[in-house]
Protein backbone atom coordinates (compact mmCIF):
# COMPACT_ATOMS: atom_id res chain seq x y z
CA UNK A 1 0.00 0.00 0.00
CA UNK A 2 2.78 2.29 0.59
CA UNK A 3 4.16 1.84 -2.26
CA UNK A 4 1.28 2.11 -4.20
CA UNK A 5 1.36 5.87 -2.00
CA UNK A 6 5.11 6.28 -3.92
CA UNK A 7 4.05 5.28 -7.50
CA UNK A 8 0.33 7.65 -7.24
CA UNK A 9 2.76 10.74 -5.83
CA UNK A 10 5.40 10.23 -8.40
CA UNK A 11 2.92 10.13 -11.19
CA UNK A 12 1.18 13.33 -9.81
CA UNK A 13 4.63 15.12 -9.79
CA UNK A 14 5.12 14.00 -13.99
CA UNK A 15 1.33 15.03 -14.62
CA UNK A 16 1.95 18.19 -12.54
CA UNK A 17 5.26 19.32 -15.07
CA UNK A 18 2.81 18.55 -18.06
CA UNK A 19 -0.19 20.43 -17.27
CA UNK A 20 2.23 23.04 -15.94
CA UNK A 21 4.17 23.23 -19.38
CA UNK A 22 1.23 23.59 -21.35
CA UNK A 23 0.36 20.00 -22.43
CA UNK A 24 -2.98 20.18 -21.37
CA UNK A 25 -3.77 23.65 -22.94
CA UNK A 26 -2.41 27.25 -21.89
CA UNK A 27 -3.18 28.39 -18.64
CA UNK A 28 -4.29 32.18 -18.01
CA UNK A 29 -1.72 34.56 -17.43
CA UNK A 30 -0.44 36.78 -14.78
CA UNK A 31 -2.26 39.78 -16.90
CA UNK A 32 -5.02 37.59 -17.61
CA UNK A 33 -6.06 37.20 -14.36
CA UNK A 34 -5.43 41.09 -12.91
CA UNK A 35 -8.25 41.51 -15.55
CA UNK A 36 -10.81 39.12 -14.04
CA UNK A 37 -14.26 41.12 -14.29
CA UNK A 38 -17.24 38.55 -13.05
CA UNK A 39 -20.33 39.53 -15.63
CA UNK A 40 -23.45 41.03 -13.55
CA UNK A 41 -26.89 41.41 -14.66
CA UNK A 42 -28.08 44.74 -16.00
CA UNK A 43 -30.97 45.95 -14.33
CA UNK A 44 -34.12 48.25 -15.30
CA UNK A 45 -35.77 51.04 -13.08
CA UNK A 46 -39.08 52.92 -13.78
CA UNK A 47 -39.17 56.19 -13.40
CA UNK A 48 -40.03 55.78 -9.52
CA UNK A 49 -36.85 54.50 -8.93
CA UNK A 50 -38.47 50.49 -8.54
CA UNK A 51 -36.26 47.67 -10.51
CA UNK A 52 -38.58 45.89 -13.15
CA UNK A 53 -36.43 43.78 -14.80
CA UNK A 54 -32.80 42.01 -15.27
CA UNK A 55 -31.06 41.44 -18.67
CA UNK A 56 -28.32 38.53 -17.71
CA UNK A 57 -26.09 35.95 -19.28
CA UNK A 58 -25.77 34.77 -16.22
CA UNK A 59 -28.22 36.28 -13.37
CA UNK A 60 -26.02 37.89 -10.74
CA UNK A 61 -25.72 41.02 -9.52
CA UNK A 62 -22.06 41.97 -7.71
CA UNK A 63 -21.73 42.47 -3.79
CA UNK A 64 -19.21 44.86 -2.25
CA UNK A 65 -16.57 43.61 0.11
CA UNK A 66 -18.26 45.87 2.97
CA UNK A 67 -21.98 44.78 2.37
CA UNK A 68 -20.71 41.13 2.89
CA UNK A 69 -22.13 40.16 6.62
CA UNK A 70 -19.22 38.63 8.67
CA UNK A 71 -21.45 35.26 9.58
CA UNK A 72 -21.27 34.71 5.87
CA UNK A 73 -17.54 34.98 6.07
CA UNK A 74 -17.47 32.53 8.76
CA UNK A 75 -19.84 30.38 7.31
CA UNK A 76 -18.00 29.96 3.99
CA UNK A 77 -14.82 29.48 5.07
CA UNK A 78 -16.34 27.29 7.89
CA UNK A 79 -17.66 25.03 5.50
CA UNK A 80 -15.34 25.65 2.65
CA UNK A 81 -11.96 26.28 3.38
CA UNK A 82 -10.88 26.50 7.04
CA UNK A 83 -7.14 27.36 6.57
CA UNK A 84 -8.49 29.56 3.74
CA UNK A 85 -7.25 32.63 5.54
CA UNK A 86 -3.31 30.96 5.39
CA UNK A 87 -2.98 28.70 2.92
CA UNK A 88 -1.53 30.03 -0.48
CA UNK A 89 -4.17 28.30 -2.90
CA UNK A 90 -3.45 25.13 -2.42
CA UNK A 91 -4.23 22.96 1.08
CA UNK A 92 -1.36 20.20 1.20
CA UNK A 93 -3.19 19.01 4.36
CA UNK A 94 -6.15 18.58 2.33
CA UNK A 95 -4.82 16.70 -0.59
CA UNK A 96 -3.19 14.33 2.20
CA UNK A 97 -6.36 13.68 3.69
CA UNK A 98 -8.22 12.89 0.42
CA UNK A 99 -5.43 10.76 -0.59
CA UNK A 100 -5.55 8.07 2.64
CA UNK A 101 -9.50 8.50 2.56
CA UNK A 102 -9.56 7.55 -0.93
CA UNK A 103 -6.72 4.60 -1.27
CA UNK A 104 -6.97 2.93 2.59
CA UNK A 105 -10.31 3.99 3.35
CA UNK A 106 -12.51 3.68 -0.04
CA UNK A 107 -13.65 7.00 0.95
CA UNK A 108 -14.43 9.78 -2.20
CA UNK A 109 -16.14 11.79 -0.29
CA UNK A 110 -14.74 15.62 -0.20
CA UNK A 111 -12.50 16.82 -2.78
CA UNK A 112 -10.23 18.72 -0.95
CA UNK A 113 -10.24 21.87 -3.33
CA UNK A 114 -9.80 25.55 -1.75
CA UNK A 115 -12.12 27.84 -2.20
CA UNK A 116 -9.28 29.76 -4.53
CA UNK A 117 -9.41 26.40 -6.43
CA UNK A 118 -13.10 26.55 -6.62
CA UNK A 119 -12.82 30.08 -8.03
CA UNK A 120 -10.62 28.99 -10.73
CA UNK A 121 -13.38 26.77 -11.77
CA UNK A 122 -15.81 29.00 -11.26
CA UNK A 123 -14.36 31.71 -13.50
CA UNK A 124 -12.77 29.27 -16.27
CA UNK A 125 -14.94 25.39 -16.06
CA UNK A 126 -13.16 22.62 -16.64
CA UNK A 127 -12.74 21.09 -19.83
CA UNK A 128 -12.94 17.17 -20.68
CA UNK A 129 -9.75 15.12 -21.15
CA UNK A 130 -11.02 11.55 -21.03
CA UNK A 131 -9.98 9.57 -17.92
CA UNK A 132 -7.40 12.35 -17.75
CA UNK A 133 -9.93 14.89 -16.86
CA UNK A 134 -10.28 15.19 -13.38
CA UNK A 135 -6.47 14.91 -12.69
CA UNK A 136 -5.54 17.44 -15.01
CA UNK A 137 -8.34 19.83 -13.90
CA UNK A 138 -7.36 19.60 -10.58
CA UNK A 139 -3.71 20.64 -11.35
CA UNK A 140 -4.89 23.36 -13.41
CA UNK A 141 -6.81 24.74 -10.36
CA UNK A 142 -3.65 24.08 -8.26
CA UNK A 143 -1.94 26.40 -10.07
CA UNK A 144 -4.08 28.80 -10.96
CA UNK A 145 -5.32 29.09 -7.85
CA UNK A 146 -1.56 29.67 -6.70
CA UNK A 147 -1.10 32.65 -9.27
CA UNK A 148 -4.22 34.36 -8.04
CA UNK A 149 -3.28 34.18 -4.51
CA UNK A 150 0.19 36.33 -5.70
CA UNK A 151 -2.26 38.86 -7.19
CA UNK A 152 -5.24 39.00 -5.10
CA UNK A 153 -5.24 39.55 -1.53
CA UNK A 154 -7.68 37.02 1.06
CA UNK A 155 -10.31 40.06 1.08
CA UNK A 156 -10.57 40.59 -2.94
CA UNK A 157 -10.71 36.38 -3.74
CA UNK A 158 -13.20 35.73 -1.08
CA UNK A 159 -15.20 38.95 -2.83
CA UNK A 160 -14.46 37.42 -6.25
CA UNK A 161 -16.48 34.22 -5.12
CA UNK A 162 -19.35 35.02 -3.60
CA UNK A 163 -19.96 37.21 -6.61
CA UNK A 164 -19.29 33.97 -9.04
CA UNK A 165 -20.63 31.00 -7.02
CA UNK A 166 -23.56 29.43 -8.49
CA UNK A 167 -26.39 28.35 -6.82
CA UNK A 168 -28.71 26.99 -9.26
CA UNK A 169 -31.57 27.81 -11.10
CA UNK A 170 -29.45 30.52 -13.24
CA UNK A 171 -28.74 32.21 -10.00
CA UNK A 172 -25.12 33.54 -9.67
CA UNK A 173 -23.55 35.70 -6.77
CA UNK A 174 -24.52 35.36 -3.12
CA UNK A 175 -26.12 38.83 -3.78
CA UNK A 176 -28.62 37.35 -6.03
CA UNK A 177 -29.08 34.25 -4.32
CA UNK A 178 -30.23 36.11 -1.66
CA UNK A 179 -32.53 38.19 -3.25
CA UNK A 180 -34.19 35.08 -5.04
CA UNK A 181 -34.36 32.71 -1.44
CA UNK A 182 -34.85 35.19 1.36
CA UNK A 183 -36.00 38.58 -1.18
CA UNK A 184 -33.31 40.83 0.69
CA UNK A 185 -30.25 42.19 -0.25
CA UNK A 186 -27.16 39.96 1.34
CA UNK A 187 -26.12 42.25 3.41
CA UNK A 188 -29.61 42.13 5.38
CA UNK A 189 -29.05 38.10 5.64
CA UNK A 190 -29.37 36.40 9.57
CA UNK A 191 -27.00 34.05 10.64
CA UNK A 192 -29.23 31.25 9.93
CA UNK A 193 -29.69 32.45 6.32
CA UNK A 194 -25.99 32.47 5.56
CA UNK A 195 -26.30 29.26 6.76
CA UNK A 196 -28.62 27.73 4.29
CA UNK A 197 -26.93 29.91 1.83
CA UNK A 198 -22.97 28.05 2.12
CA UNK A 199 -24.98 24.51 2.36
CA UNK A 200 -26.00 25.02 -0.96
CA UNK A 201 -22.89 25.39 -2.40
CA UNK A 202 -21.90 21.46 -2.22
CA UNK A 203 -24.61 20.95 -4.08
CA UNK A 204 -27.31 23.63 -5.48
CA UNK A 205 -29.73 21.16 -6.54
CA UNK A 206 -29.59 18.52 -3.88
CA UNK A 207 -29.71 20.79 -0.42
CA UNK A 208 -31.82 23.76 -2.64
CA UNK A 209 -34.57 24.90 0.46
CA UNK A 210 -37.10 25.06 -2.06
CA UNK A 211 -37.00 21.71 -3.83
CA UNK A 212 -35.68 19.89 -0.92
CA UNK A 213 -36.19 21.57 2.45
CA UNK A 214 -35.32 18.14 4.20
CA UNK A 215 -31.77 18.48 3.17
CA UNK A 216 -31.39 22.10 3.12
CA UNK A 217 -32.15 22.30 6.70
CA UNK A 218 -30.36 19.08 7.77
CA UNK A 219 -27.36 20.94 5.43
CA UNK A 220 -27.64 24.12 7.52
CA UNK A 221 -27.55 23.02 10.85
CA UNK A 222 -24.04 21.45 9.63
CA UNK A 223 -22.87 24.15 8.75
CA UNK A 224 -23.50 25.98 11.66
CA UNK A 225 -22.08 23.44 13.77
CA UNK A 226 -18.80 23.71 11.89
CA UNK A 227 -19.40 27.69 12.47
CA UNK A 228 -19.10 26.75 16.16
CA UNK A 229 -16.22 24.26 16.03
CA UNK A 230 -14.21 26.99 14.29
CA UNK A 231 -14.73 29.40 17.23
CA UNK A 232 -17.00 31.68 15.12
CA UNK A 233 -20.20 31.49 17.17
CA UNK A 234 -20.82 30.07 20.92
CA UNK A 235 -22.37 26.42 21.68
CA UNK A 236 -25.14 28.70 22.69
CA UNK A 237 -25.88 30.21 19.45
CA UNK A 238 -25.27 27.59 17.44
CA UNK A 239 -28.03 24.85 19.17
CA UNK A 240 -30.75 28.29 19.15
CA UNK A 241 -29.87 28.66 15.18
CA UNK A 242 -30.12 24.89 14.55
CA UNK A 243 -34.19 25.20 16.86
CA UNK A 244 -35.61 27.85 13.95
CA UNK A 245 -37.25 26.72 10.79
CA UNK A 246 -35.99 27.29 7.87
CA UNK A 247 -38.09 30.09 6.94
CA UNK A 248 -37.77 31.20 3.23
CA UNK A 249 -39.17 34.16 1.12
CA UNK A 250 -38.66 32.88 -2.29
CA UNK A 251 -38.71 35.43 -5.15
CA UNK A 252 -38.60 33.36 -8.44
CA UNK A 253 -38.18 36.62 -10.70
CA UNK A 254 -38.62 40.10 -10.06
CA UNK A 255 -42.16 40.46 -9.05
CA UNK A 256 -43.56 42.81 -11.75
CA UNK A 257 -46.44 43.30 -14.48
CA UNK A 258 -43.90 45.23 -17.03
CA UNK A 259 -42.67 41.82 -18.86
CA UNK A 260 -43.67 43.21 -22.11
CA UNK A 261 -42.38 46.42 -21.58
CA UNK A 262 -39.06 45.34 -20.43
CA UNK A 263 -38.61 43.31 -23.28
CA UNK A 264 -39.07 46.42 -26.40
CA UNK A 265 -36.45 48.44 -23.55
CA UNK A 266 -34.02 45.47 -24.38
CA UNK A 267 -34.54 45.69 -28.24
CA UNK A 268 -34.23 49.44 -28.12
CA UNK A 269 -31.02 49.02 -25.26
CA UNK A 270 -29.00 47.18 -27.61
CA UNK A 271 -29.76 49.66 -30.47
CA UNK A 272 -28.47 52.05 -28.64
CA UNK A 273 -25.57 50.17 -26.83
CA UNK A 274 -24.64 49.73 -31.19
CA UNK A 275 -24.08 53.00 -31.24
CA UNK A 276 -21.77 53.91 -28.07
CA UNK A 277 -19.74 51.01 -28.99
CA UNK A 278 -19.45 51.78 -32.70
CA UNK A 279 -19.03 55.92 -32.06
CA UNK A 280 -16.72 56.18 -28.87
CA UNK A 281 -14.95 52.24 -29.08
CA UNK A 282 -16.35 51.07 -26.54
CA UNK A 283 -18.01 47.24 -25.62
CA UNK A 284 -20.66 47.46 -23.43
CA UNK A 285 -22.67 44.21 -23.05
CA UNK A 286 -25.87 44.73 -22.05
CA UNK A 287 -26.04 41.05 -20.13
CA UNK A 288 -22.50 41.36 -18.76
CA UNK A 289 -22.11 44.43 -18.03
CA UNK A 290 -23.85 45.55 -15.08
CA UNK A 291 -25.70 48.52 -16.57
CA UNK A 292 -28.83 50.30 -15.12
CA UNK A 293 -31.14 51.33 -17.23
CA UNK A 294 -33.49 53.95 -16.57
CA UNK A 295 -37.01 54.05 -17.95
CA UNK A 296 -40.03 56.30 -18.07
CA UNK A 297 -42.27 54.10 -16.93
CA UNK A 298 -44.44 55.03 -13.83
CA UNK A 299 -44.90 52.11 -11.81
CA UNK A 300 -47.83 52.72 -9.65
CA UNK A 301 -49.84 53.56 -12.68
CA UNK A 302 -48.71 50.09 -14.33
CA UNK A 303 -49.75 48.68 -11.20
CA UNK A 304 -53.19 50.29 -11.46
CA UNK A 305 -53.78 49.41 -15.28
CA UNK A 306 -52.34 45.54 -14.41
CA UNK A 307 -55.37 45.47 -11.64
CA UNK A 308 -58.13 47.17 -14.32
CA UNK A 309 -57.18 44.83 -17.14
CA UNK A 310 -57.37 41.71 -14.54
CA UNK A 311 -60.35 42.61 -12.80
CA UNK A 312 -62.28 43.39 -16.46
CA UNK A 313 -61.14 40.47 -18.19
CA UNK A 314 -61.95 38.06 -15.11
CA UNK A 315 -65.78 39.11 -15.31
CA UNK A 316 -65.69 39.28 -19.05
CA UNK A 317 -64.38 36.11 -19.11
CA UNK A 318 -66.75 34.05 -17.19
CA UNK A 319 -69.28 35.68 -19.54
CA UNK A 320 -67.73 34.68 -22.58
CA UNK A 321 -67.40 31.23 -20.54
CA UNK A 322 -71.22 31.01 -20.07
CA UNK A 323 -72.17 31.84 -23.31
CA UNK A 324 -69.78 29.18 -25.09
CA UNK A 325 -70.73 26.58 -22.94
CA UNK A 326 -74.40 27.09 -23.80
CA UNK A 327 -74.18 27.07 -27.46
CA UNK A 328 -72.40 24.34 -30.27
CA UNK A 329 -69.60 26.32 -30.92
CA UNK A 330 -67.24 24.77 -28.72
CA UNK A 331 -68.34 21.09 -30.05
CA UNK A 332 -68.04 22.39 -33.82
CA UNK A 333 -64.34 23.63 -32.49
CA UNK A 334 -63.38 20.18 -31.32
CA UNK A 335 -64.83 18.49 -34.30
CA UNK A 336 -62.13 20.91 -36.77
CA UNK A 337 -59.53 20.14 -34.42
CA UNK A 338 -59.86 16.36 -34.60
CA UNK A 339 -60.30 16.53 -38.24
CA UNK A 340 -57.29 18.72 -38.47
CA UNK A 341 -55.40 16.13 -35.91
CA UNK A 342 -52.62 13.57 -36.86
CA UNK A 343 -53.45 11.43 -33.82
CA UNK A 344 -56.22 12.29 -32.42
CA UNK A 345 -56.14 9.49 -29.21
CA UNK A 346 -52.70 11.43 -28.32
CA UNK A 347 -54.34 14.78 -28.27
CA UNK A 348 -57.34 13.42 -26.05
CA UNK A 349 -54.62 11.98 -23.81
CA UNK A 350 -54.87 13.80 -20.28
CA UNK A 351 -51.73 14.67 -19.07
CA UNK A 352 -50.37 17.27 -16.08
CA UNK A 353 -50.09 20.90 -17.84
CA UNK A 354 -48.68 24.13 -16.76
CA UNK A 355 -51.11 26.41 -18.08
CA UNK A 356 -51.63 30.34 -17.48
CA UNK A 357 -54.87 31.51 -15.61
CA UNK A 358 -55.83 34.64 -14.08
CA UNK A 359 -55.43 33.10 -10.58
CA UNK A 360 -51.90 32.62 -11.71
CA UNK A 361 -50.30 29.94 -13.08
CA UNK A 362 -52.05 26.69 -12.69
CA UNK A 363 -51.16 22.79 -13.15
CA UNK A 364 -54.12 21.00 -14.16
CA UNK A 365 -54.91 17.61 -16.02
CA UNK A 366 -56.10 18.27 -19.42
CA UNK A 367 -55.53 16.79 -22.76
CA UNK A 368 -54.06 18.94 -25.91
CA UNK A 369 -57.35 19.21 -27.34
CA UNK A 370 -58.47 21.30 -23.61
CA UNK A 371 -55.32 23.24 -23.34
CA UNK A 372 -56.08 24.68 -27.28
CA UNK A 373 -59.56 25.33 -26.55
CA UNK A 374 -58.38 27.03 -23.07
CA UNK A 375 -56.16 29.86 -24.80
CA UNK A 376 -58.39 29.91 -28.01
CA UNK A 377 -61.04 31.57 -25.54
CA UNK A 378 -59.41 33.82 -24.03
CA UNK A 379 -59.85 37.12 -23.97
CA UNK A 380 -56.97 39.47 -23.98
CA UNK A 381 -56.04 43.57 -23.81
CA UNK A 382 -53.37 45.80 -24.07
CA UNK A 383 -52.32 48.93 -22.52
CA UNK A 384 -50.56 51.59 -23.40
CA UNK A 385 -50.56 55.26 -21.40
CA UNK A 386 -48.18 58.39 -22.58
CA UNK A 387 -47.49 61.94 -21.78
CA UNK A 388 -48.42 63.47 -24.98
CA UNK A 389 -46.29 66.43 -24.85
CA UNK A 390 -42.96 64.54 -23.98
CA UNK A 391 -43.99 61.22 -25.41
CA UNK A 392 -42.68 59.14 -22.56
CA UNK A 393 -44.56 55.77 -22.08
CA UNK A 394 -45.76 55.55 -18.90
CA UNK A 395 -47.26 52.16 -19.18
CA UNK A 396 -47.17 49.13 -21.41
CA UNK A 397 -49.08 46.15 -20.96
CA UNK A 398 -48.74 44.09 -23.87
CA UNK A 399 -50.84 41.19 -23.08
CA UNK A 400 -52.57 38.52 -20.08
CA UNK A 401 -49.25 37.31 -19.40
CA UNK A 402 -45.37 38.16 -20.50
CA UNK A 403 -44.09 34.51 -19.55
CA UNK A 404 -46.99 32.72 -21.15
CA UNK A 405 -47.82 34.68 -23.50
CA UNK A 406 -45.40 37.22 -24.70
CA UNK A 407 -46.48 38.16 -28.09
CA UNK A 408 -46.91 41.73 -27.50
CA UNK A 409 -50.40 43.33 -28.53
CA UNK A 410 -49.75 46.79 -28.37
CA UNK A 411 -47.67 46.48 -31.67
CA UNK A 412 -50.02 43.99 -33.67
CA UNK A 413 -51.96 45.57 -36.07
CA UNK A 414 -55.84 45.05 -36.07
CA UNK A 415 -59.19 46.96 -37.51
CA UNK A 416 -59.19 50.21 -35.49
CA UNK A 417 -63.16 50.69 -35.77
CA UNK A 418 -64.17 53.73 -34.32
CA UNK A 419 -61.34 54.52 -32.84
CA UNK A 420 -59.96 55.40 -36.17
CA UNK A 421 -63.00 58.25 -36.86
CA UNK A 422 -61.17 61.19 -35.15
CA UNK A 423 -57.98 60.61 -37.77
CA UNK A 424 -60.83 60.87 -40.65
CA UNK A 425 -62.68 64.01 -38.94
CA UNK A 426 -59.03 65.75 -38.52
CA UNK A 427 -58.67 65.72 -41.95
CA UNK A 428 -61.50 66.83 -42.54
CA UNK A 429 -61.32 69.69 -40.20
CA UNK A 430 -57.67 70.49 -42.21
CA UNK A 431 -60.04 71.44 -45.15
CA UNK A 432 -61.30 73.97 -42.78
CA UNK A 433 -65.09 72.24 -42.87
CA UNK A 434 -66.78 73.69 -39.90
CA UNK A 435 -67.62 71.36 -36.61
CA UNK A 436 -71.53 72.43 -37.64
CA UNK A 437 -71.24 71.30 -40.93
CA UNK A 438 -74.23 69.20 -41.10
CA UNK A 439 -73.27 65.91 -42.49
CA UNK A 440 -76.18 63.30 -44.14
CA UNK A 441 -77.53 60.26 -41.78
CA UNK A 442 -79.12 58.31 -44.28
CA UNK A 443 -79.18 54.93 -45.16
CA UNK A 444 -77.46 54.09 -48.58
CA UNK A 445 -76.63 51.61 -51.06
CA UNK A 446 -73.29 51.90 -52.40
CA UNK A 447 -73.26 49.64 -55.47
CA UNK A 448 -69.81 50.99 -56.60
CA UNK A 449 -68.49 48.95 -54.07
CA UNK A 450 -70.16 45.54 -53.84
CA UNK A 451 -73.84 47.08 -53.00
CA UNK A 452 -72.38 47.73 -49.58
CA UNK A 453 -75.03 49.49 -46.93
CA UNK A 454 -73.69 50.45 -43.81
CA UNK A 455 -75.96 51.62 -40.45
CA UNK A 456 -75.31 52.87 -37.50
CA UNK A 457 -74.49 51.34 -34.33
CA UNK A 458 -77.94 51.70 -32.82
CA UNK A 459 -79.56 51.40 -36.57
CA UNK A 460 -81.26 54.76 -36.24
CA UNK A 461 -81.66 57.00 -39.77
CA UNK A 462 -84.01 58.66 -41.87
CA UNK A 463 -84.72 59.48 -45.50
CA UNK A 464 -83.81 63.36 -44.59
CA UNK A 465 -81.98 62.98 -41.31
CA UNK A 466 -78.62 65.52 -40.95
CA UNK A 467 -76.24 66.02 -38.00
CA UNK A 468 -73.60 68.42 -37.10
CA UNK A 469 -70.06 67.10 -37.77
CA UNK A 470 -69.17 67.44 -34.04
CA UNK A 471 -72.60 65.68 -33.19
CA UNK A 472 -71.18 62.74 -35.35
CA UNK A 473 -68.30 62.29 -34.05
CA UNK A 474 -69.13 62.62 -30.44
CA UNK A 475 -71.33 59.47 -30.86
CA UNK A 476 -69.35 57.83 -33.59
CA UNK A 477 -71.69 57.68 -35.74
CA UNK A 478 -71.05 55.68 -38.69
CA UNK A 479 -73.62 57.08 -41.88
CA UNK A 480 -72.28 60.39 -41.15
CA UNK A 481 -68.84 59.09 -41.36
CA UNK A 482 -69.37 57.52 -44.85
CA UNK A 483 -70.51 60.68 -46.05
CA UNK A 484 -67.51 62.61 -44.69
CA UNK A 485 -65.02 60.21 -46.02
CA UNK A 486 -66.85 60.96 -49.87
CA UNK A 487 -66.44 65.43 -48.67
CA UNK A 488 -62.56 64.84 -47.63
CA UNK A 489 -61.81 62.15 -50.65
CA UNK A 490 -58.67 59.66 -50.04
CA UNK A 491 -56.49 61.23 -50.93
CA UNK A 492 -56.66 63.89 -47.79
CA UNK A 493 -57.51 61.06 -45.72
CA UNK A 494 -54.05 59.20 -46.61
CA UNK A 495 -51.91 62.28 -46.53
CA UNK A 496 -53.18 62.65 -42.66
CA UNK A 497 -52.85 59.55 -42.13
CA UNK A 498 -48.83 59.80 -43.33
CA UNK A 499 -48.78 62.52 -41.10
CA UNK A 500 -49.56 60.92 -38.76
CA UNK A 501 -47.21 58.29 -39.01
CA UNK A 502 -50.31 55.64 -39.74
CA UNK A 503 -50.42 53.25 -41.96
CA UNK A 504 -51.65 54.05 -45.61
CA UNK A 505 -53.76 52.11 -47.64
CA UNK A 506 -54.16 52.00 -51.86
CA UNK A 507 -58.07 51.28 -52.58
CA UNK A 508 -60.93 53.50 -52.35
CA UNK A 509 -62.89 52.05 -50.13
CA UNK A 510 -65.08 54.41 -47.80
CA UNK A 511 -65.62 51.37 -45.38
CA UNK A 512 -62.06 52.74 -44.10
CA UNK A 513 -64.52 55.48 -42.61
CA UNK A 514 -65.97 53.00 -40.33
CA UNK A 515 -61.87 51.44 -38.80
CA UNK A 516 -61.44 48.93 -41.36
CA UNK A 517 -57.41 50.02 -41.64
CA UNK A 518 -55.29 47.77 -39.60
CA UNK A 519 -53.26 49.64 -36.88
CA UNK A 520 -51.45 48.95 -33.98
CA UNK A 521 -52.41 50.46 -30.22
CA UNK A 522 -48.95 51.89 -30.10
CA UNK A 523 -49.42 53.87 -33.32
CA UNK A 524 -53.45 55.30 -32.55
CA UNK A 525 -51.80 56.25 -29.20
CA UNK A 526 -48.56 57.92 -30.58
CA UNK A 527 -51.91 59.35 -33.43
CA UNK A 528 -54.04 60.47 -30.24
CA UNK A 529 -51.11 62.52 -29.09
CA UNK A 530 -51.20 64.77 -31.27
CA UNK A 531 -55.18 65.43 -30.67
CA UNK A 532 -53.72 66.16 -26.85
CA UNK A 533 -50.82 67.82 -27.62
CA UNK A 534 -52.32 71.00 -30.35
CA UNK A 535 -51.51 69.00 -33.06
CA UNK A 536 -47.73 68.27 -32.24
CA UNK A 537 -47.06 64.39 -32.52
CA UNK A 538 -44.07 63.43 -30.18
CA UNK A 539 -42.33 59.66 -30.77
CA UNK A 540 -42.94 57.93 -28.04
CA UNK A 541 -39.73 57.66 -25.51
CA UNK A 542 -38.82 54.67 -22.99
CA UNK A 543 -35.69 55.22 -21.93
CA UNK A 544 -34.14 58.32 -19.84
CA UNK A 545 -30.57 57.73 -19.55
CA UNK A 546 -27.88 54.43 -19.20
CA UNK A 547 -25.28 54.15 -16.84
CA UNK A 548 -23.22 51.67 -15.94
CA UNK A 549 -22.64 49.66 -12.73
CA UNK A 550 -20.64 52.96 -10.77
CA UNK A 551 -23.38 55.12 -11.90
CA UNK A 552 -21.38 56.44 -15.05
CA UNK A 553 -23.98 57.85 -17.53
CA UNK A 554 -22.77 56.18 -20.40
CA UNK A 555 -25.97 57.74 -22.39
CA UNK A 556 -28.54 60.15 -21.65
CA UNK A 557 -31.28 60.65 -24.34
CA UNK A 558 -32.78 63.65 -24.93
CA UNK A 559 -37.19 63.93 -25.63
CA UNK A 560 -37.28 64.31 -29.31
CA UNK A 561 -38.57 67.26 -30.93
CA UNK A 562 -42.13 67.47 -31.83
CA UNK A 563 -43.72 67.46 -35.27
CA UNK A 564 -46.88 68.98 -36.04
CA UNK A 565 -48.93 66.79 -38.33
CA UNK A 566 -51.47 69.98 -39.14
CA UNK A 567 -52.39 73.50 -38.32
CA UNK A 568 -52.99 73.79 -34.56
CA UNK A 569 -57.27 74.27 -35.22
CA UNK A 570 -58.24 70.59 -35.99
CA UNK A 571 -56.57 69.34 -32.59
CA UNK A 572 -58.18 72.20 -30.75
CA UNK A 573 -61.61 71.86 -32.38
CA UNK A 574 -61.09 67.75 -31.91
CA UNK A 575 -59.99 67.90 -28.13
CA UNK A 576 -63.50 69.16 -27.14
CA UNK A 577 -65.13 66.86 -28.61
CA UNK A 578 -63.85 63.80 -26.51
CA UNK A 579 -65.10 65.19 -23.30
CA UNK A 580 -69.45 65.12 -24.50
Amino acid sequence: MIWLLITLILLTGLLFGSVYAGLFGSLPNSKELTEINNEEASLVYSADNVIIGKYFAQNRTNIRWEDIPEHLKNALISTEDRRFLTHKGYDLFSYLRVLVKSILLQDNSGGGSTLTQQLVKNLYGRKNYSFMSLPVNKLKEVIVASRLENIYTKEELLLLYLNSVPFGEEVYGVESAARRFFSKPANKLKTEESAVLVGMLKANTYYNPVLNPENALARRNLVLSLMHKEGYITAKEAEYYKKLPLKLNYERAVPSPTGYFVQQVKWKTEKLLDSINSETDTEYNLEKDGLRIYTTLNMKIQEYAAKAVKTHLTGMQKLLDRELENRRYKKNWLVKQKQLSTDVGKDMLKRKVRLFDWDGLQTRNLSRFDSLWHYYKMLHASVLITNPKTGDVLTWIGGNNFQVLPFDMVLSHRQAASAFKPVLYAAALEKDMDPCTYLENTKNKYEGYENWEPENYNQESTSDSTVALWYALTHSMNLPSVDLYFRVGKDDLLSTCENLKLPGFSGDAPSIALGTLDISLYEMVRAYGAFANEGYMTDLVMIKKITDAQGKCCMRLNHPNPCRFSIPKPAKLLQPFYSR
